[in-house]
């Protein structure tokens, strides 16, 4: 009987250790239909797919370059869906892509990138002669995919020794894609948040040539993750702005929008997290304009979110603009400030979040 029960208990356990692994994609999803065709099943994963994490932009370059090298079928609304599926597990976190959103809007940026410490000066050697330091900050991959770049760029792009031969580029990549590997390793599958953008939003932002702006937004799910955006800004300068279009969110946290203002089409990045709604959104040629915003939920309870501007000069009379969530109305008696001796000579209500004060510094503040 002991003998037939320690049986039955090995072959139990023989045939749960068969049973497949999870899969982050179904037999049914459009990544096992176009991903597997090269990328066999292994050890219930797909290989290569399941072994990168990055943004929504470099997932686009990756599945561009099966399609036009490898000719992987894809129209425009595959397209779509692939990249919503590979970001639901296979992007970077909230974090790890707040650190190269200056590339999500691929509008040239201007923004200087500079090695911190010897390792990151030898990838800045390797790599960043061709490429930005913001596109190799953008992966996440185990310890076997990373020596492959190497393989990628000699099968591609083999003239890179020639061009590059005043060091020894083989090994030398080697020695930076081992320190990849450490530094920038795959980490985990992503497991995106359940919450979603929709409902009403105030807008705080500020556009260079035009200024502070505030305004309100509705965002609307059409299914799917993809949504409609419409809402209006009115800038200190005294113009405003209707605007309204789409969106897509990405693996829970990654919004990205297309929208026309006044006509004018312009392309967003923003990162939805912890309630809140924060990027920019940018015009094409010839206005080149990158406008920075946060959105704030506006049926959150009363809050000030913003003082501009956000100094006073000693004994000039200086406005304030108060903004915020369904502030209060308020005298000047009700105005408080912390850090200096200011008094408050006027307030009045310039719109539905926001107020003016008059106030003057007797010490500097």
């Amino acid at each position: 009987m002991l003998k037939t029960l320690c049986l039955s208990i090995a072959v139990l356990a023989m045939t749960i250790g068969l049973i497949p692994q999870a899969q982050a994609f179904t037999k049914d999803s459009l990544v096992w239909k176009k991903c597997t065709a090269c990328h066999e099943p292994a050890g219930g994963k797909i290989p290569r797919v399941e072994e990168i994490r990055t943004t929504p932009e470099e997932w686009t370059v990756i599945v561009d370059r099966m399609s036009r090298l490898y000719g992987m079928d894809l129209n425009k609304k595959e397209m779509d869906t692939l990249l919503k599926e590979l970001c639901s597990t296979q992007i970077l976190t909230p974090d790890e892509l707040d650190k190269v959103s200056y590339l999500n809007l691929l509008n040239n940026p201007q923004t200087m990138e500079n090695p911190v410490g010897a390792e990151q000066g030898k990838m800045f050697t390797t790599c960043v002669r061709c490429h930005s330091a913001g596109k190799i900050n953008s992966y996440r991959m185990n310890a076997a995919s990373w020596p492959k770049v190497r393989d990628l760029h000699l099968y591609l792009y083999p003239t890179t020794v020639y061009q590059m031969r005043e060091m020894k580029w083989v090994p030398e990549a080697d020695a930076v894609l081992a320190n990849l590997a450490k530094s920038h390793d795959y980490g985990q599958s992503w497991k995106a948040p359940a919450d979603k953008p929709t409902g009403s939003w105030l807008i705080l932002g500020y556009e260079p040539g035009k200024g502070e702006y505030r305004g309100q937004a509705t965002i609307t799910s059409v299914g799917d993750d993809d949504y409609t955006v419409q809402g209006s800004l009115a800038f200190t300068d005294g113009t405003s702005e209707n605007f309204r279009g789409d969106a897509t969110l990405y693996g829970g946290h990654a919004l990205r929008s297309r929208t026309a203002h006044n006509g004018l089409k312009t392309l967003g990045a923003f990162s939805f997290t912890n309630g809140t709604i924060k990027g920019e959104h940018h015009y094409p040629a010839p206005d080149f304009r990158t406008s920075s915003s946060t959105w704030y939920p506006a049926a959150g309870t009363p809050k000030l979110l913003k003082v501009s501007p956000g100094y006073l000069l000693t004994g000039e009379k200086t406005k304030l603009v108060l903004e915020g969530i369904k502030l209060p109305g308020a005298t000047a008696a009700d105005i408080k400030f912390s850090g200096g001796s200011v008094k408050v000579l006027s307030v009045r209500r310039i719109g539905p979040e926001a107020l003016e004060v008059m106030a003057v510094s007797s010490v500097n503040s």
